[in-house]
């Protein structure tokens, strides 16, 4: 899996910072935190999950990337 990736992100204080932050304002899982806040730093476009939860909790962070669930990624990509 390590091979695909084409961006790698290392421990920076502003993920933590932004990890802490979005547990305390999505009430999110610190796992689900940290992989959002690599996300952010990265700049990626799209935060694909299939945790409907995540989904939900992620939107009240109002970010500027999408999140949403792989298949309805997918789908919207093929139109």
């Amino acid at each position: 899996m390590s091979r695909l990736c084409t961006v790698r992100v290392g421990p920076e204080k502003e993920i933590y910072e932004n990890a802490k932050r979005f547990q305390n304002i999505g009430k999110l899982l610190s796992k689900d935190a940290v992989h959002l806040a690599c996300a952010v730093h990265a700049k990626a476009r799209a935060f694909l999950t299939c945790d409907d939860q995540l989904i939900k909790r992620a939107q009240k962070l109002n970010l500027a990337m999408e999140i949403m669930n792989p298949v309805d990624y997918v789908r919207r990509e093929d139109k």
